[in-house]
């Protein structure tokens, strides 16, 4: 990681996040909370696959994309709280994915 301004906030809202899963003592604030790390955790990821599209593989997240669809399709009853991560990890990484594949696409279209 850098040492800009959004790194250093994200690592402080991650560590503020993780802090407070460990002291609920909740596994589903446990799970919410861990979500809300990993999640901020991606805004970095998030921001330079958008200004920097060409530094990024979308086959890399599509790979991410596959293997949630099949983690969820392997539950073999629809809990809410059993089926947030995979849809999660499905969400966030077809939507960089979508983020890379326009931004490049943008990119050779205006050359």
């Amino acid at each position: 990681g850098g040492k800009s301004k959004v790194d250093k906030i994200v690592i402080l809202l991650a560590f503020l996040a993780v802090i407070f899963w460990k002291t609920t003592g909740n596994p589903t604030i446990a799970l919410y909370m861990s979500l809300l790390g990993d999640f901020i955790a991606l805004v970095p990821t998030i921001l330079k696959s958008y200004l920097q599209p060409e530094t990024e593989n979308w086959k890399f997240y599509a790979s991410d994309v596959l293997a949630s669809l099949f983690s969820f399709l392997a539950l073999p009853v629809f809990i809410f709280k059993n089926a947030v991560f995979p849809l999660y990890i499905f969400a966030i990484n077809i939507c960089i994915m979508i983020i890379i594949l326009l931004r490049k696409y943008r990119s050779h279209t205006s050359k």
